[in-house]
């Protein structure tokens, strides 16, 4: 099916691009490596806020079962339990289908021990619940102000235009350089374009720093930062509970 082929093609490019990366003098290599995991997380962050503030419009706002489940004996908490449980799965399949194959691939290339693989459950989890109830507070801030359909179709735009400028970015960025031969002056080019801010509090630096730890096996440094990321999971999580049961932006 297509959607094989495109695991299997996300997996060969970054295997590719990654081993090339690990072959690379020094320590410009680990650099190069960590840098574009950084870089991966932080826009697979910023998507997944993004795109839960559209989807819990439609989840929730403009959902056509919420009058049914509103009537029904359910407490309050439990239907916006399932209400957040629905938007994060219809907002988190595309980037886990997009990134479990790279982080995969980076496993294979560091060649990371079985453990590994097994912390990626534990610290993909809370990556993302932290962007499901921050996206579902933007929601609720947006509809004190602006009408559900409305604005349900503004940010349909936005997110269009968002995937749009994310593909011209990478495309700007050309990481395919990385599979040719290239010389000094390409490779130090390219590391400066992946340069992030350097942010020890957002959540996709704790993701990417528990698997750069995972992958050297040194699994107390991998412990802390997941603690941290379930840590934040919790706390938003219960934020967004509380929030939405006091708030009267909650259709009632």
């Amino acid at each position: 099916s297509s959607d094989l082929f495109f695991l299997i093609g996300d997996y060969a490019f970054f295997f590719r691009l990654l081993r090339y990366m690990s072959t690379m003098p020094g320590e410009l290599g680990p650099l190069l490596m960590g840098q574009l995991l950084q870089m991966i997380f932080l826009t697979f962050f910023s998507m997944l806020v993004f795109s839960n503030t559209v989807t819990s419009l439609s989840t929730i706002y403009l959902s056509s079962d919420l009058l049914v489940l509103m009537a029904s004996p359910l407490r309050l908490t439990n239907v916006f339990v399932s209400k957040f449980v629905q938007t994060l799965l219809y907002s988190s399949w595309m980037v886990l289908l997009f990134g479990l194959p790279i982080f995969i691939a980076f496993g294979q290339v560091q060649q990371a021990p079985l453990a590994y693989y097994v912390w990626l459950i534990p610290t993909l989890l809370p990556f993302l619940v932290m962007p499901a109830g921050l996206g579902i507070l933007g929601t609720m801030l947006l509809m004190r102000y602006f009408p559900a359909q409305q604005t349900h179709k503004a940010l349909t735009v936005l997110s269009v235009c968002f995937m749009a400028a994310l593909v011209m970015l990478i495309r700007f960025l050309r990481p395919e350089r990385l599979v040719r031969e290239a010389p000094d002056a390409v490779l130090l080019q390219f590391l400066d374009s992946l340069k992030t801010p350097d942010l020890p509090l957002l959540p996709s630096t704790w993701a990417a720093k528990a698997l750069l730890a995972g992958s050297d096996a040194t699994f107390g440094s991998a412990g802390g930062h997941i603690a941290l990321l379930w840590a934040g999971a919790v706390v938003v999580f219960a934020l967004t509970v509380a929030v939405i049961l006091v708030s009267t932006a909650y259709p009632v």
